[in-house]
Formats: structure tokens, C-alpha cells, sequence
């Protein structure tokens, strides 16, 4: 999967916040507002890594986004990160913790200045809340 097929795909997948939020309630608080316009696009060595932010005003929004198959590795900055699988499987582990299979509705909390490591075993969608 390309770049620009891999943002087609999230944009098709759930069309406005409105549809997310009826999917996961148990997310609506998070969810609030709309998908900006603007994607984020990571070519990695691994995969590719496609998001795009719900604008709420936040110091940081929190992000809808698409992992291609692979082993991606993220280093954060000064955001804790709450990664939540909301469709595919992926394995999440942060810094040199025991890896946690996460399926629709698991979630792994990565405190802020540590490595997230996640593997998609196929293209998996995702929300991220930051604190």
C-alpha cells in the first residue's frame, strides 16, 4: 500500500467523527469534534503510518490513524500517549516492557519520553488520546 492509498483507505473507513463515535460510545468522550482536513503522513523503513487529528482546541488533539503491516517504533516527547486499537491486531510494548496483544478496544498507555513499539499483522486503525 502506497502513501496516498493508505490515506484514502483511513478517510473511507469511518467518514466523519459522528460515525466513530456511534461505533465505539464507549470512546465519545475522547471523540468529540470533527477530523481536520490535514493528514499526517509517516513513510517509515517498516510501513506506513497515516493519521489525522480531531480538532477539539487541545494543546494536543487526539489522532485517528491507519499502521500498515510491519514493526513501527515511535519515540514521544512530552505527551503520555494512550494508543487504543480500534480495528486489526496489533502487539504494543513500551521501552523494554512485556509485549500486549491488543485487539478492538485494548488500549496501552505510553508515559511521555519513552518508545512505543507496535506491530501491525495487517492494517490496523487506531485512536490516540495525549495527557
Amino acid at each position: 500500500m502506497n502513501i496516498d492509498d493508505a490515506k484514502i483507505f483511513l478517510q473511507n473507513r469511518w467518514k466523519n467523527a459522528r460515525v466513530l463515535r456511534k461505533e465505539f460510545p464507549e470512546l465519545t468522550d475522547w471523540l468529540q469534534g470533527e477530523f481536520n482536513d490535514e493528514f499526517h503522513l509517516y513513510e517509515l523503513p517498516s510501513g506506513i503510518v497515516v493519521s489525522r487529528d480531531l480538532a477539539r482546541g487541545l494543546e494536543k488533539d487526539p489522532t485517528l490513524g491507519l499502521i500498515t503491516p510491519g514493526e513501527h517504533e515511535f519515540k514521544l516527547g512530552k505527551y503520555t500517549e494512550n494508543f487504543i486499537a480500534l480495528d486489526g491486531r496489533v502487539i504494543a510494548r513500551v521501552d523494554s516492557d512485556k509485549p500486549t496483544p491488543l485487539t478492538k478496544g485494548g488500549n496501552i498507555i505510553a508515559p511521555s519520553n519513552s518508545t512505543l513499539y507496535l506491530t501491525a499483522r495487517g492494517n490496523a486503525f487506531y485512536v490516540c488520546h495525549y495527557t
